[in-house]
């Protein structure tokens, strides 16, 4: 809809946004639409779904790995298995089909077969059988389906009798026909063929028009004046579990949480009273949906926080309201959705208060040691030297570099460490955090909270247990230094992982004296040579010698008082993966 108005107001000149009138349908723009093109308001991608191009045939079993192959950029997600290749790995257990299906010419013809679209909607397993069997024409003898089979089908398939299903069914194998008509190595006589079939597909579509106009039209409307007045009775009207909304068993549109939407043909002409008849009985369904809402169980609610959009709370899948900045990082506001408050002010307010309940349950559930801190850090029983620790690091989610702390830390005595260390605060070389925090789960409810409070929408989250990022683009990088990682060059590495390493090459050294790292340990958790030396140099070491096999020996720099990693002085002990 915006490419098209940028199309019509090509010469600068204001234009309006009217009604697509068409037979039997008004089309007009919402105001959210309006807004949206006229701002030019669009949610972000942040990546893009690929499958590999470049196929390999020398046999369906590379076929099928350079399908499968992964894509090398971050913004490239895998494409859901497509049809044509569940097709393809249906087919590998048919024995009349792998005896074909040798070399490329055979695996070509195999490919192009598994492209025929599944116009009967039967699922990759059954529509893999008919593949099969057009294949075994395709790949034996002169290459061609049998001229007798297709006449046989178009024959078959080329009657108006029948019911809307029949006539849907009819309609759906045709196209299979019509579509392998204009293939042009499929046929004998192609042309000839296409135009037969394309010529039985209009005729079964007109005939399948003049059947759901009469069911869905006429039927309607003439059910519609037959019952008593225009209120229907309760009886009349029903709800499906779909949220199909159906009135005397006819659809006029659908339920979705508690948001309405209309069928676009029951906008216009006698239906308009159908249509006024079904929303006079959709208050009583909504004020059951605010009555069960209220009283459901948690798992019935759920955050909706994707890239790019405002957080959301769904109620069986449907938004009914969102997350705007509140009092504190813990403490969101809520936000009815527009459907919800349009409720009674009774029915509103209940489902407001089962909501704003469902949000606390869920973040003490998912944060609950960050919530212990924040309270450490507020409460009167704490040392004043303990909560200029802990508030900061509260303020940032439970997770901060260690030199942002630094001299908060150093003003620290042995017994208020020891009051870190009770609540679970980890302190290592170069980071501060709770390793609970740093938890999938904990770690995008952070970052939602923390888009909310600063009124942005969602930011880009790093993948679930990814503990190394390579190259991230700006956006998750910036999301995940708040995350919890730690950047080193174009790499950036969780805190937890970190401070492992940082562990292990301190058990490793010997004083001052030179020692080598131990590489498999960064290797085990995806890091290379280059970041394992940038790792080192934060922690204040320095190459020195010549190199053994490729690999450095490194020696600590004596540390003076005050000095953290990477400051040009670095300490000479190990800092332990402790809040010591």
């Amino acid at each position: 809809m915006a490419q098209i108005a940028g199309r019509a107001g090509r010469h600068q000149r204001d234009g309006t946004f009217g009604v697509a009138t068409v037979p039997g349908q008004d089309a007009e723009f919402t105001q959210e639409e309006i807004e949206r093109i006229e701002d030019h308001r669009f949610a972000p991608h942040h990546w893009l779904y690929w499958r590999n191009t470049d196929l390999d045939f020398r046999s369906p079993d590379h076929l099928i790995a350079a399908l499968e192959e992964p894509p090398i950029v971050p913004e490239l997600r895998p494409a859901p298995e497509a049809d044509d290749q569940a097709v393809l790995r249906n087919l590998m257990i048919d024995p009349d089909v792998t005896r074909l299906a040798m070399g490329e010419s055979a695996t070509r013809r195999l490919w192009d077969a598994c492209g025929l679209p599944d116009f009967r909607s039967t699922g990759p397993d059954f529509h893999a059988r008919l593949v099969s069997r057009l294949y075994q024409y395709l790949g034996a003898g002169d290459g061609h389906i049998p001229t007798e089979i297709i006449a046989a089908e178009v024959a078959r398939l080329d009657s108006v009798q029948g019911n809307i299903p029949t006539l849907a069914s009819r309609l759906a194998g045709i196209r299979t026909w019509t579509y392998a008509a204009n293939r042009a190595d499929w046929l004998r006589d192609p042309a000839h063929w296409a135009a037969r079939t394309r010529a039985v597909e209009e005729k079964l579509s007109d005939a399948l028009h003049r059947q759901l106009t009469e069911r869905f039209v006429d039927r309607r409307t003439a059910q519609l004046f037959r019952s008593r007045g225009t209120e229907p009775r309760e009886s009349d009207f029903r709800v499906d579990k779909d949220g199909t909304v159906t009135l005397l068993d006819e659809p006029v549109g659908t339920l979705r949480g508690f948001r309405f939407s209309p069928d676009m043909d029951a906008r216009s002409g006698a239906r308009k009273r159908f249509l006024a008849s079904a929303e006079a009985a959709i208050p009583r369904e909504l004020e059951r949906r605010a009555h069960a809402l209220a009283g459901c169980a948690w798992e019935r609610f759920a955050l909706r926080a994707q890239p790019g959009e405002a957080v959301a709370i769904l109620w069986d899948g449907a938004p009914v309201a969102t997350l705007q900045r509140g009092r504190g990082l813990l403490d969101p506001a809520l936000a009815l959705d527009s459907s919800v408050a349009r409720l009674d002010v009774a029915l509103r307010e209940m489902v407001r208060t089962r909501l704003t309940a469902f949000v606390r349950q869920h973040i003490a559930h998912s944060l609950a040691p960050l919530e212990r801190l924040t309270e450490a850090a507020f409460s009167a029983a704490t040392p004043p030297a303990v909560r200029a620790a802990l508030a900061p690091l509260a303020e940032a989610g439970g997770a901060m570099l260690r030199r942002e702390l630094d001299p908060v830390l150093s003003a620290l005595d042995p017994m208020q460490r020891k009051r870190l260390r009770t609540l679970g605060i980890i302190v290592g070389s170069l980071s501060v955090f709770h390793p609970a925090l740093l938890k999938p789960g904990a770690t995008h409810l952070r970052l939602t909270l923390e888009a909310i409070r600063s009124g942005q929408l969602m930011p880009p989250v790093p993948m679930a247990g990814l503990g190394l990022l390579e190259k991230p683009a700006p956006a998750l990088a910036q999301s995940a230094a708040r995350a919890g990682y730690y950047r080193f060059g174009d790499r950036m590495l969780r805190f937890d992982l970190l401070e492992r390493m940082a562990m292990k090459v301190h058990e490793r050294r010997s004083g001052h004296a030179p020692f080598l790292p131990d590489a498999s340990l960064a290797a085990s958790i995806g890091v290379g040579g280059e970041t394992l030396a940038r790792v080192l140099r934060e922690l204040g070491f320095v190459p020195t010698g010549a190199p053994e096999n490729g690999q450095w020996r490194w020696r600590g720099l004596r540390r003076s008082h005050g000095s953290h990693p990477g400051q040009s002085q670095a300490r000479t002990a190990p800092q332990r993966h402790s809040a010591r």
